[in-house]
């Protein structure tokens, strides 16, 4: 089944990233996994003009990875950040601290980060967390999918399954 949808995914334009290391690669819609997705995404990060919204399952780690310092970096530059999660209790607490807004839903169903609603990385891979070594993730640069995406997380069935975490890491 995986195979047949990277063959629909190639037909349509998309390919594997390679790991010759062409940046001129990086800009284009491509396929990713879990060892080469962080040089294309760091560098969709530094060109941020105005907002990004994350949308993963949970915010686990060990350590706290490169991401969450230049999550710090963007907002402190005006940036507009968002980050959805899904499970709470791990390292949600960081981002809250760091100001960045984390807003809980136990429905959310999607892991995915949206650039100035314009380019999309959608995919199994959790930007903020653990990742398989079999985890891939789309580079995707059209407007209607982020804008759809964008109305999918932030869709509010209800008011009690948005919470929203202080700085403190308590529930408001």
């Amino acid at each position: 089944m995986y195979r047949k949808r990277l063959k629909g995914y190639a037909s349509v334009g998309y390919g594997t990233i390679s790991t010759s290391g062409r940046t001129d690669l990086l800009k284009k819609e491509l396929i990713f996994d879990s060892n080469t997705y962080k040089t294309a995404f760091h560098q969709d990060l530094i060109g941020i003009k105005q907002s990004l919204v994350i949308s993963c399952q949970r915010i686990k780690y060990k350590y706290p990875p490169r991401l969450i310092s230049q999550l710090r970096d963007l907002l402190h530059n005006g940036i507009e950040i968002a980050v959805h999660i899904k499970e709470q209790g791990y390292n949600e607490k960081d981002l809250a601290d760091a100001g960045i807004d984390v807003i809980y839903r136990n429905d959310l169903s999607i892991q995915c980060a949206i650039i100035d609603k314009s380019i999309v990385w959608y995919g199994n891979i959790n930007l903020l967390g653990y990742n398989a070594e079999d985890s891939n993730v789309m580079r995707i640069c059209d407007t209607s999918i982020a804008t759809e995406l964008i109305d999918i997380i932030y869709e509010d069935n209800s008011w009690k399954s948005r919470v929203r975490l202080t700085p403190e890491g308590e529930l408001r």
